[in-house]
């Protein structure tokens, strides 16, 4: 595919950064189709993707490690703010989180856009819908329908992320929990390596990441869309180890020791500890991810 060069600009009203001009539908298609898979596999995108598709050890750590933090935490928060069971995933892939919440006592299911993984997730008997979210929530008898709604790092890659929203709103009922995962771009500790480690500014991904999320512009653009930020949380701020000295940019393997280093941590602590932790990071700003848990204003 032709590269195209593109900005990163700051939105107007919330704040948050976006890449100008927005890539069209069909670069972005493009890029999935003759791209994507290819850097999974070389692991210059997609490092949780990667170590699932190795399959073995690699990738049965990475499951267990998952559910221990990441699906545990969504658990915690539907279990803790949302006002049922009914719980929607936008952008499911192959439908590992609902089938974790599914065992949680949770009535499932997911929107997916990708056709083989939405496929997928229906031979695992998950109720996916294959298309757009936009499209799905604009169904008869969606309006108010379910109790949470979740966003595991697919709002960064939407075109339109404020009509996103809009959406989630709709399908929620009063009360509604949405929860959302995204990079923490643009954060202190990113510029910071750049400056000392005299980086580009790697975390910018073109055309698949269009939107920059920060704590701030996604509590401003909840907040300025219906709803009420309750909590949240941060994960590992991995750019510290850039500032340690381990330039896991440029060397794949350093990248694979830095996560394993990670990973020890954060499953040798209870899950109080580690969230008091990573709460700790957002009010501070640090952390590789944003989570924010908000619910539907009545």
């Amino acid at each position: 595919m032709s590269e195209e060069e593109y900005d990163v600009v700051k939105q107007d009203e919330y704040g948050f950064r976006r890449l100008s001009p927005v890539p069209s539908d069909s670069a972005i298609e493009e890029f999935y189709d003759e791209q994507y898979y290819d850097l999974v596999q070389k692991g210059k995108r997609g490092p949780d993707i990667h170590r699932l598709m190795e399959g073995g050890a690699p990738a049965e750590e990475q499951r267990t490690w998952q559910e221990a933090t990441l699906y545990a935490d969504v658990s915690h928060a539907l279990s803790n703010h949302a006002p049922g069971k009914r719980v929607l995933e936008i952008g499911c892939g192959t439908g590992d989180l609902l089938l974790h919440l599914e065992e949680q006592g949770f009535e499932v299911s997911g929107v997916e856009i990708a056709k083989a993984a939405a496929d997928f997730a229906g031979a695992r008997n998950l109720d996916v819908h294959h298309g757009a979210f936009e499209e799905y929530a604009m169904q008869e008898g969606m309006a108010e329908s379910l109790d949470g709604v979740l966003l595991m790092n697919v709002l960064e890659q939407t075109r339109d992320p404020i009509e996103v929203i809009r959406c989630c709103e709709r399908v929620l009922a009063p009360g509604g929990a949405l929860i959302i995962r995204s990079g923490n771009e643009f954060s202190a500790l990113q510029e910071a390596a750049c400056e000392s480690l005299q980086k580009r500014q790697w975390w910018v991904s073109t055309p698949d990441q269009i939107n920059y999320f920060s704590f701030d512009s996604m509590a401003r653009l909840l907040e300025g869309e219906g709803f009420s930020v309750v909590d949240s949380w941060s994960d590992f701020p991995m750019e510290m180890f850039l500032l340690m000295g381990y330039d896991y940019v440029d060397a794949p393997g350093i990248g694979k020791e830095c996560h394993e280093r990670r990973v020890k941590f954060e499953m040798s602590l209870s899950p109080e500890t580690r969230r008091h932790i990573y709460r700790s990071f957002a009010t501070a700003g640090i952390g590789r991810c944003v989570f924010l848990v908000a619910t539907k204003k009545s």
